[in-house]
C-alpha cells in the first residue's frame, strides 16, 4: 500500500515523494495533510463526516488504456486502503464504442455521489471466478463517441449501464477489461476486494478529479 500511496500523494497532492515504499516521517505527514483535505470535500459531497466506502479519483482527461487512477477504502477519514485503478474505458472500447438508447460513444462515469449503488458478487469473467462490485442504481455516464484520447462531456446519459467495479489483468493495460468499467489490476484486486468487499453488501462510491 506505501508506495502506490506515495504515488498518489505525488500525484495528486504535489508531495514530492520518493516512491521506495517506506512508511517515513515525511510520507505520514503528506498522508496526513492528505487526508484533511480529502476528509473536507468527502465531508461536504456525501454529507456526513464518517464516511466508510470507496472514493476514486480520475487522475487524467483522457484515455491512457492505463491503469492511472486511483481507487481508495476510506474510514472515518482515513485513507484505509488504496490501489491503483482505472476511471476509464481501455482503448478496443474508445475506438470500438458502444450504442446505448439510440446513442453510440465510451461510457465514462460521471464525477459524483453514488451511495449504495454497487452490490458485491462473485461473477466468472474471461472464464475465471472474481469478486466484484455490480451496478445496481443508476449511474450518470458521459458518451464519448468521436473516437479521439480526449474525454468528452457534451452527451450525457442516466441508467443502468453495467458500469461495475472489478479486476482487469495483471498488468497495468486496461484493453478490454473496462467499456467504462472502473477496474483494478487484479495483482492488487483480490487483496484489496478480500479485505474490504463482502458479497451481498451494497457499496458507496464517491469520484471526483480535482480538489
Amino acid at each position: 500500500m506505501t508506495k502506490t500511496l506515495q504515488q498518489f500523494l505525488n500525484v495528486v497532492f504535489s508531495a514530492n515523494l520518493i516512491e521506495d515504499g517506506i512508511w517515513g516521517i515525511k510520507t505520514l505527514t503528506a498522508c496526513r495533510e492528505a487526508e484533511k483535505k480529502l476528509s473536507a470535500i468527502v465531508a461536504q459531497k456525501t454529507k456526513t463526516e464518517n464516511y466508510k466506502g470507496l472514493l476514486a479519483f480520475r487522475c487524467k482527461e483522457v484515455f491512457d488504456n492505463l491503469a492511472t487512477d486511483f481507487l481508495l477504502w476510506i474510514e472515518n477519514g482515513k485513507i484505509a486502503d488504496i490501489v491503483t485503478c482505472s476511471t476509464r474505458a481501455g482503448n478496443f472500447y474508445v475506438y470500438n464504442p458502444i450504442s446505448y438508447g439510440g446513442i453510440t460513444g465510451t461510457a465514462v462515469l460521471k464525477e459524483g455521489y453514488y451511495p449504495k449503488t454497487w452490490l458485491g458478487s462473485w461473477q466468472t469473467r474471461f472464464g475465471f471466478r472474481s469478486f466484484e462490485l455490480l451496478q445496481v442504481k443508476p449511474v450518470t455516464v458521459y458518451r464519448d463517441g468521436n473516437r479521439n484520447t480526449r474525454i468528452d462531456r457534451d452527451t450525457v446519459q442516466t441508467g443502468m449501464f453495467g458500469i461495475n467495479i472489478h479486476t482487469a489483468g495483471w498488468n497495468n493495460i486496461i484493453d478490454r477489461w473496462s467499456a467504462g468499467c472502473l477496474v483494478v489490476p487484479k495483482s492488487q484486486w483480490d487483496t484489496f476486494a478480500n479485505k474490504h468487499l463482502k458479497a451481498g453488501e451494497l457499496y458507496d462510491l464517491l469520484l471526483i478529479n480535482d480538489l
